[in-house]
């Protein structure tokens, strides 16, 4: 399966409803990229977590990149829209410890 990820099904529901709320509910701020470049970009991010650490879960990864893609381009506003979102979507998962691959 694509780059080690064998629950992709699911983990794909996850992270497209993320990318769908965060379009719908945070602001439209112009640097946000919702679309399929930010999409590729990111499964590249978890796909490189996921050969550096392949001990961490699988939404752990996807969590990490997540957070490590899009936090930094949030807006003091939008951070604990985006936060909420991620804990709704994936309670209880953390982003692992040094993951920052900006």
């Amino acid at each position: 399966l694509a780059a080690g990820f064998t629950d992709a099904r699911s983990l794909c529901r996850k992270f497209i409803a993320m990318y769908r709320l965060g379009s719908e509910l945070l602001s439209k701020a112009p640097h946000y990229d919702w679309g399929l470049r930010s999409v590729k970009a990111l499964l590249v991010v978890a796909a490189s977590l996921r050969r550096a650490q392949p001990d961490l879960s699988q939404e752990q990864l996807i969590v990490s990149a997540i957070q490590s893609y899009h936090e930094p381009k949030l807006t003091p506003v939008d951070g604990p829209v985006f936060n909420a979102l991620l804990n709704d979507l994936f309670p209880g998962v953390k982003a692992a410890a040094g993951t920052d691959h900006r």
